[in-house]
């Protein structure tokens, strides 16, 4: 029996989906508070269309029983009620669409380093690594979503590599579009999808392809998933002032215009506030914490043990190893536009 690459790794992702979901009625042992409320708002969704306080179809949810001013990211709440239309309500089943995407993860770096190594080979380690990643296992078996900008990241790669290849401009489009989408995974892709935006401004201009229309396209694609949030703002307007209260950016209210631009007058001096030197001073000291050897490849953190078990860190004990050497090997190979011979295009 002749198997093609293409098949062969989309058994390779059902195999990883097996390993993943293996046992996720009873590992962990139970559901956390937020994993519990999660699975509520999915399981109200799919079964009514509507959140907790009634809303229809919300674009952001809001989450009091977690926090009272938490609003929720809707990528794992529309993708948790998409299963639950055809699998019953169990622990098992509120989890098992994080371990989906998560052997999405694994196909999709597949791809990805396919076309940046041009060999199937080193396709085959990048997508065992990040299967085999212990933060990755662990938190694709949780009705969190932490890995959840991880397949729009992969797949806004893939399609950058697509483009650069074939320079077709509706390509780049979709490029962009995946990156507006991811933009409701998480919170923090809030900040990181416009970085992603421009760094394909930069692969642009790198590549000699910055001209206005590619710009132009790069931005509608981002843009088109944003306009979202024009009708939502008007609809739920303490949700902006809500997720800043929530994040300390700012004197926030809801109540009154002139409690309303006064918040947003305290809004705009927090973030400048947060540019002086002891506060980026204070910021570099913990982001530094997240490259401590002992975090990365001894223990995966030091609390919340949702997240970890303090026995593996957040990569596996060899990439101690193979991470500074890829570093290396980036900041000195040269490299040009990545090249696959027909017959290994997606």
């Amino acid at each position: 029996m002749h198997w093609t690459p293409r098949l062969r790794v989309w058994l390779f992702g059902l195999a990883v989906l097996i390993v993943y979901a293996t046992g996720l009625d009873h590992t962990p042992p139970h559901m956390h508070h937020d994993e519990v409320v999660i699975a509520l708002q999915s399981h109200s969704i799919a079964t009514t269309g509507r959140d907790f306080e009634g809303r229809l179809l919300p674009l952001y949810f809001h989450m009091p029983h977690i926090e009272q001013h938490a609003w929720y990211q809707p990528a794992i709440v529309y993708f948790t009620a998409l299963f639950l239309k055809v699998l019953p309500a169990a622990e098992w089943s509120f989890r098992f669409p994080t371990a989906f995407l998560a052997a999405l993860d694994a196909v999709l770096m597949f791809f990805v380093a396919r076309r940046i190594f041009g060999a199937e080979r080193w396709a085959w380690v990048a997508a065992i690594l990040i299967a085999a990643t212990p933060a990755h296992f662990l938190l694709g078996r949780v009705v969190f979503d932490f890995i959840y900008p991880v397949p729009f990241v992969l797949g806004w790669l893939l399609a950058m590599l697509v483009y650069l290849e074939h320079r077709q401009p509706w390509r780049l489009f979709v490029a962009t579009l995946i990156l507006g989408a991811g933009f409701y995974s998480y919170i923090a892709s809030m900040a990181t999808m416009p970085l992603y935006l421009a760094f394909t401004f930069f692969l642009l201009f790198a590549n000699r392809l910055l001209t206005l229309r590619t710009a132009s396209l790069a931005i509608a694609g981002f843009a088109l998933p944003l306009l979202l949030l024009i009708p939502w703002t008007l609809r739920e307007p303490s949700f902006v002032l809500d997720v800043a209260n929530r994040y300390s950016i700012g004197t926030t209210s809801t109540s009154g215009a002139g409690q309303l631009q006064s918040s947003l007058s305290g809004t705009v001096g927090s973030v400048a506030s947060g540019f002086r030197f002891s506060a980026v001073a204070e910021r570099v000291s913990l982001y530094w914490t997240f490259f401590d050897p002992a975090y990365l490849f001894l223990m995966g953190g030091y609390t919340h043990l949702t997240a970890t078990t303090r026995l593996v860190g957040v990569f596996l004990m060899p990439c101690i190893v193979l991470i500074p050497l890829g570093l290396i090997q980036m900041a000195t190979a040269a490299r040009s536009a990545p090249r696959l011979r027909q017959a290994d295009v997606i």
